[in-house]
């Protein structure tokens, strides 16, 4: 990997670091260092992740069990979207990121934060229990929803560690923390064939880490303080990260969102291991652009912001390579994987695995660009792709679900997947044509965005149209020797 990638360092002669501080790294090394610790990382996190998984899978049996812990995992993920205020991005960002009182600032607002999104849980638990007529929803949400007071409390030394692209301690903590819940979980689902053994895991990850990133990471202790300054540069820069986590909720978990009103609760469990083994793969691309690439951008446009295009050309050309293929894999063996490793009742998980990551594939390629936006400060046009990214999303899902119901009605009436589901309110489900319309809805918007993600990142130079075009290219010749094969 070290001879694929070629990145120049700044200029750095005349610098001697001050005895005690650690030496500034050259770029090619943050690269390296950031990128090998984030794969490590997340290649662990998914062995572990994927191996849980499916022994939970056959130890608690029910997809229902699966799908109340989607819906409860869909609105805990957009509580702490709607509550984003970008604090971590703002420590990462600001040349006054390693400032106690902008530190400690954070971390004050951070807690406020947390309050706020554990009473969130308990207010939604009754409207959302309604609305997807679901009495476990009801209690489920609210004790989820503590680990936002928990989360709250997580040091700032974590950011830290990001911001100066020194993982190696990251993800031991990650990991560690990781098993630990992993342990857990297996244990509590043993004893308890609910949706309370997978929740207890992850209250239990949730308060390890908490206690780790005050104990083994290395930086200043924190305490409780308001700088006004630091609270007005927190709040600018974390005023458009609002938005854009708003919409990016919406258009990261709104098929969600829709899936789980509309199929039952059964049903919504086995689309959840499609989604979750698609993301399992898309998510390794987007933790090294914002733990990597969003660091490594940021101190570009700092240091050399006439260099930003090369550099990043250089950094997305190896990513991409690497990034591909796995989708690729997923597009043609998806039934295949799910068949061998997942019980008869989630099988029908295959064929939406298959689809989910064929649209996959444009938001793998095109989130080795996107950290450039935050990196430079401009968080506007970052949200302007988020809530365009929403919008695409609920019309492609609202056609292509006219469009399958169309086609189901008038062309394939009789039922070739699934039989006929019904809802908690004795409702018929959607036909099988309008679910898998949805479903290839769900996949387009990352195509369609496309020209606003150009709109929006030409300006500062670092739009490689020949660069997206091969990757393309790539994933499509390595599909087409998959079915071949």
């Amino acid at each position: 990997m070290s001879g694929a990638v070629e990145i120049a360092p700044a200029d750095t002669s005349g610098e001697v670091a001050a005895p005690g501080e650690p030496r500034k790294r050259s770029l090619k090394e943050m690269l390296l260092h950031g990128s090998s610790w984030t794969l490590v990382e997340y290649g662990g996190s998914q062995v572990l992740r994927f191996g849980s998984s499916i022994i939970l899978a056959h130890l608690l049996k029910d997809p229902a069990i699966f799908g109340v812990n989607l819906i409860v995992s869909v609105f805990m993920q957009g509580i702490s979207m709607f509550s984003d205020l970008g604090i971590g991005q703002s420590v990462i960002q600001s040349k006054r990121g390693a400032d106690s009182r902008f530190l400690n600032t954070a971390w004050t607002m951070q807690i406020l934060r947390g309050v706020f999104f554990t009473i969130a849980a308990f207010i939604l638990a009754w409207p959302v229990s309604r609305i997807y007529g679901n009495e476990a929803v009801l209690y489920a949400l609210p004790f989820a929803g503590l680990a936002g007071i928990i989360e709250g409390f997580n040091s700032t030394k974590l950011f830290l560690l990001n911001r100066d692209v020194r993982l190696a301690r990251l993800a031991a903590i990650n990991i560690g923390t990781q098993v630990i819940a992993i342990i857990g979980t297996v244990t509590f689902a043993y004893f308890s064939h609910t949706v309370y053994a997978l929740i207890g895991g992850a209250l239990l990850s949730a308060l390890v880490k908490m206690i780790a990133s005050h104990l083994f990471c290395p930086g200043p202790a924190n305490r409780l303080a308001w700088h006004t300054s630091s609270t007005k540069e927190l709040f600018h820069f974390g005023k458009w990260i609002f938005f854009s986590t708003l919409f990016g909720f919406l258009a990261s978990r709104g098929d969600q969102l829709l899936m789980g009103w509309y199929m039952p609760i059964a049903l919504f469990g086995t689309f959840g291991w499609a989604v979750f083994l698609k993301e399992g793969v898309v998510q390794g691309m987007h933790q090294i652009s914002q733990r990597v690439l969003f660091p490594l951008y940021a101190r570009i446009a700092q240091e050399s912001p006439d260099r930003l295009r090369e550099q990043t050309f250089r950094v997305r050309a190896v990513l991409i390579l690497l990034s591909v293929p796995p989708v690729c894999v997923l597009v043609v063996w998806g039934k295949e994987i799910i068949t061998l490793l997942f019980p008869e009742k989630f099988h029908e998980a295959g064929w939406m695995l298959q689809v989910l990551s064929a649209g996959a594939i444009v938001s793998v390629i095109g989130s080795t660009v996107g950290p450039v936006l935050l990196a430079v400060g401009d968080s506007y046009r970052f949200m302007v792709i988020q809530a365009t990214r929403a919008v695409i999303l609920c019309v492609t899902m609202f056609l292509g679900g006219f469009i399958g119901s169309v086609v189901a009605d008038t062309v394939v009436m009789p039922s070739i997947m699934y039989p006929v589901y019904f809802d908690a309110l004795g409702h018929s489900a959607w036909s099988q044509g309008r679910i898998i319309g949805v479903i290839v809805g769900a996949t387009l918007p990352e195509l369609l965005l496309y020209p606003v993600l150009i709109w929006a990142v030409r300006r500062y130079g670092v739009w490689l149209p020949k660069l997206d075009v091969a990757g393309f290219v790539f994933a499509l010749v390595l599909i087409a020797i998959g079915f071949m094969l």
